[in-house]
């Protein structure tokens, strides 16, 4: 907390892994925290010091008391914030943190005013502009303006929204995690076009859980909606450029039911067949991440039955979750049953009369078990997991 009073944008720095604190940032940074030693000083004598010129039952005084008391509260709740976090702060919260400084200013600001002279008033004025705009070229840290930025984003979102075959539809946003700032942007723009969107589970906290797809016991296609998949890899299909080597893909990638294998590992190609529930790809596997793990492509028409090949082993957890039942569903349909309880090597045999029930199909692990270490008690991940999947593939059933 201490280090946004110093403008540090990078507040993990000051807390290693490893041993205490690291306190020299506050060195560092010795005229800046003076300066805001000097304002907590003028603030604590003129409320609390009796140097108030006005007298404490008056209501600016009462206002400066009450506010003041909150902005402690804000501070104290950040602290407890900060401590459940996991993640960076600065980028994530900075602005409600610069806020609350901004709040301890302006009651700075009230304080201080009824004690300059009013001859003077100014001639002090000009002076604290001069500071600032002092303070603003020697840092040059002027920021780009958030109305060009988003604008910028608001056009190619409305450029988008025109290519899209479906524009009239909710848009479903299926994005790796390392995109999902630019997700939220995307989003954002959407809403502000009057176009609705929705994200998958995992997401709710960020987007609002009322904006997530939560499927349902026999549903688990989106009804009605347009698929926008975000990608810095070139994906066959319709795109529009977003941002940089950022797209969006309007048409689902092709899989051939005669040989196609998905790797699920950090370099594979999952996420051109990713539909919601499963993690970004983080070593050689990745895992399920909520009840149902879905895939989304087009194929084909199968010629004959389809042989689906899944390497994956289980999250377990003792005898709470001795192991990881599975019902496999293609477009709806139940077509295998599996019990994980250690790495295993499995496989089901699909009619081709389901995989052929509609052009783009849908492959879903409904994971009844899956759960999350944090409400195990095991470790702070909230992600509801299932299997953890290195490998599945199609193929033509063996004679």
């Amino acid at each position: 907390l201490l280090s946004f009073f110093g403008y540090g944008q990078n507040p993990v720095a000051y807390l290693p892994d490893a041993g205490p604190a690291d306190p020299s940032f506050l060195l560092r940074r010795l005229p800046v925290y003076l300066a805001w030693l000097a304002v907590g000083g003028v603030i604590g004598f003129s409320l609390f010091g009796g140097g108030h010129r006005h007298d404490a039952s008056t209501p600016e005084r009462r206002f400066l008391g009450r506010f003041s008391t909150l902005i402690a509260l804000c501070l104290a709740l950040t602290l407890v914030w900060g401590m459940i976090q996991t993640g960076e702060m600065y980028a994530f919260n900075g602005h409600f943190y610069y806020a609350i400084l901004y709040a301890i200013l302006m009651v700075f600001a009230a304080v201080l005013a009824p004690r300059l002279p009013e001859k003077r008033a100014l001639l002090g004025g000009g002076a604290l502009c001069v500071a600032g705009a002092a303070f603003v070229w020697h840092f040059n840290q002027e920021p780009q303006s958030a109305q060009k930025a988003d604008h910028r984003w608001l056009d190619v979102t409305a450029a988008a929204l025109e290519a899209d075959p479906q524009a009239s539809r909710t848009k479903f946003l299926v994005f790796e995690h390392d995109d999902w700032r630019e997700a939220a942007k995307t989003a954002l723009a959407l809403k502000r076009l009057g176009s609705r969107f929705r994200v998958e589970g995992n997401w709710g906290f960020m987007f609002g859980y009322y904006r997530t797809f939560q499927p349902s016991a026999e549903e688990y296609n989106p009804p009605e909606m347009s698929v926008w998949r975000l990608s810095r890899r070139p994906l066959p299909g319709r795109s529009m450029p977003l941002d940089r080597d950022l797209r969006i893909y309007f048409d689902s990638c092709p899989l051939d039911p005669r040989g196609t294998i998905i790797d699920c590992s950090q370099e594979g190609n999952l996420e051109q067949f990713c539909f919601y529930g499963f993690s970004t790809p983080n070593g050689p596997s990745c895992w399920t991440t909520l009840p149902r793990a879905a895939l989304r492509f087009s194929s084909v028409p199968a010629t004959s039955d389809v042989l689906m090949t899944i390497v994956a082993e289980p999250f377990t957890a003792g005898k709470r979750i001795p192991h990881q039942p599975a019902v496999l569903y293609v477009n709806d349909c139940p077509v295998a049953n599996f019990d994980l309880k250690s790495p295993r090597t499995l496989t089901a045999q699909i009619p081709a009369s389901i995989w052929n029930l509609r052009p783009i199909v849908t492959v879903v692990l409904r994971l009844p078990s899956a759960n999350s270490p944090m409400r195990l008690g095991l470790s702070g991940d909230p992600r509801q997991l299932g299997w953890s999947i290195t490998r599945m593939s199609f193929g033509p059933v063996p004679p």
